[in-house]
């Protein structure tokens, strides 16, 4: 936690413990952003190409497995599931953790949530938005 000593004691036990989860959450958020931004960096490529050299350095030993574990369709189909919508992963990550250090600025130094930053940031899945 970020905050002094006095204040900490002053919170109590609890607090600080919600608080410290709290940031563990952003600092996760934070480290799996730049894990991501790493990857593009590294590869030095447009979207597209990224997607298609992550295929290739964290798949390519499916590909070359003898004997093969599954079939090329079913190969083709679980790569387009795994690594298919890796640029919307990204982009939602990156908004998410706009918005968490947004929240830390307004309420530095003990923030009051991050609850509502999460839920409003990460869509629900079809079947779920009939009962909210």
């Amino acid at each position: 936690m970020l905050v002094s000593t006095e204040a900490q004691v002053a919170l109590g036990k609890q607090e600080v413990r919600r608080q410290s989860i709290m940031f563990e959450i952003i600092k996760g958020e934070r480290d799996y952003v730049a894990d991501l931004e790493l990857v593009q960096t590294v590869c030095k490529a447009p979207v597209l190409l990224w997607l298609l050299m992550t295929q290739k350095l964290f798949i390519g030993g499916l590909w070359a497995a003898h004997p093969q574990i599954m079939s090329a369709d079913d190969l083709s189909s679980f790569v387009q599931d795994v690594f298919g919508n890796m640029k919307e992963i990204f982009n939602l990550h990156q908004q998410l953790l706009y918005a968490l250090f947004g929240r830390q600025c307004e309420q530095h130094p003990v923030l009051q949530t991050v609850a509502d930053i999460i839920l409003d940031s990460v869509p629900l899945p079809p079947y779920l938005k009939f009962f909210f």
